[in-house]
Parts: structure tokens; sequence; C-alpha cells
């Protein structure tokens, strides 16, 4: 993830009026004190044991019969979508080509499947409509390079942080908030801008739901049994332990239990989504 944040950094960098060589010396020291700024905090949060350690990454799986790793699938995937959105960008929004580009890579990374793609993909797309709507309507009040828009980027950047637990769309929503005000601080602001991003973002949502779907595809309910294996055999391990060795029973064997439950409740956030459609179909038909 810290290695991927220079790239994402340079993404979302609003462009400003300077050289191509003061423009690139910019973007990479913002990308370089994002990288820097999260291994720092990462760091100090593991030494005083306020987030877990990262626990070791299985073994890969290997191919069976000429077949690919799920990995091998999600990371073509994801040069398919990143490309298709990088081409779209420049034929459709040339001046602000990052919107479809992070969104499609945004809803292809570390996917769960071909439900979370599209649950991802349809709340980015509508969080980012509503938020940047609001947070144009409030630009309106602010000038180019008022300081006041600054502060106000920081308390819904912390709301952000606050409400991601609850729905992804919270987030989308004040994130893409946060970046539309820092594009009015630069003075890119207006209807023709809001319009922009969000077909932007619509754009690059659907390449990543379309991609996801036809190139290679992840069945959700597929994902569901490998993750459920998963949690079964750490529920083994635990319960092993605590019937032969119950002094020995230590952390490790608890927290594997709990990160396969977490995997598990990531991956059932679709098929959620599509019980509540499926229900309120029927309701529908019933009346």
């Amino acid at each position: 993830a810290i290695v991927t944040l220079p790239f994402v950094a340079a993404l979302v960098t609003p462009f400003t009026p300077q050289g191509t060589v003061s423009r690139a010396l910019w973007s990479a020291a913002i990308a370089l004190a994002a990288a820097v700024l999260t291994g720092v905090t990462v760091a100090i949060a593991r030494r005083l044991r306020l987030v877990p350690a990262a626990p070791e990454p299985p073994a890969p799986a290997g191919r069976t019969r000429g077949r690919l790793r799920p990995s091998d699938k999600l990371a073509m995937q994801m040069a398919v979508a990143v490309g298709l959105a990088f081409i779209a960008g420049r034929h459709f929004h040339s001046e602000h080509w990052q919107w479809p580009v992070l969104t499609a890579f945004i809803v292809c990374s570390g996917n769960a499947g071909r439900g979370d793609v599209v649950l991802k993909g349809l709340q980015r797309a509508l969080g980012a409509a509503v938020g940047t709507a609001g947070a144009t309507m409030i630009a309106d009040y602010f000038g180019a390079g008022d300081k006041t828009a600054v502060v106000i980027i920081f308390c819904i950047l912390a709301i952000a942080v606050w409400l991601r637990p609850a729905n992804y769309a919270y987030w989308a929503a004040c994130v893409t908030a946060a970046l539309a005000l820092i594009y009015g601080y630069f003075g890119q602001g207006g209807t023709v801008v809001l319009e922009q991003r969000i077909e932007g973002i619509a754009i690059g949502a659907a390449i990543g739901i379309g991609v996801s779907w036809f190139l290679l595809p992840i069945r959700t309910v597929d994902v569901l049994r490998r993750r459920a294996a998963a949690l079964l055999e750490a529920l083994t391990d635990l319960l092993v332990a605590m019937r032969d060795q119950p002094a020995e029973v230590g952390r490790s064997q608890v927290r594997s239990v709990a990160i396969t439950s977490a995997a598990i409740e990531g991956v059932a956030k679709p098929i959620a989504a599509r019980a509540r459609v499926a229900k309120a179909q029927i309701g529908r038909a019933h009346v």
C-alpha cells in the first residue's frame, strides 16, 4: 500500500500552470511526503501497539493445470482497467484525465470478486456525485486561495475517516468533496468542472465493472467459499490448541480467527446488498 501511494498522489495532484520540471518536482515532493508520513505513522502506531502488526501473508498457491491464481487475474484486470481509463480520460477529459483513472484503480484494487467491484463502483459514483455537488456549493463561498477552505478540507477528511467503516459511499463522498475544494482553492471550479468530475468518475466505474465482469472474472461466491474455508481452518487450530495445550494459546491463533472473520464480512457486503435489492423487487411485485 505504501509503494502505490506515491502513484496515487501523482494522480490526484491538481494541475497548476508551472513549467514541466517544476511540476514534476512538486509532484515527486508531494508523493514522497505522503509515503514518508504514512510509513512513519504506521511504524509509530505499531510500536505503541495502537494497531496490530501486519500478519504474515500465506504462501501463494501454485497453478494447477495451467489455471491462473486469483492474484494473477486481479493484476490483469487492474492493468486493463487502468489502461482503458487512461485512454478514456485522454479522449474525453484531457484536462482532468485522472478522475476515470483513479476511479478504475479504486474499484478494481484488492477486489473480492465481481460483486465487490459492482458495489464499490456504484457507491463511489453515487458518493462522488453527492460529495462533488455539496462541495461545489460550499466552494462558491470561498475564492481561490482562501485559507478557510483548507480548514474545511481537513474537517471533511476527519469525517471521512469516521464514517468509512459504516459505508464506502460516505468515504467516497467526503474524499471527493475534499478534492473538489482543493480544485476550487486552485481556481478550478464551476459547473463545467462539476459535470466533468461526475462523468469521469462514472466512466471509470463503468470501466472497472466491465473489465472485472468479463475479463477473467472471479465469482463472489467462490471468494466467499475460500474465505469460509480459511475461517474454519483458523477456528480448528484455535479449538485444537485450547483442547490440547490451553496454556499455550496465544494472540496469533486469536488474531487469525479475527482476520479471517473480517475477510468474510468484507465479501459478504455485496451479497447482502444483492439480497436487499431482490427483497425490494419482490415487495414491489406484490404491490
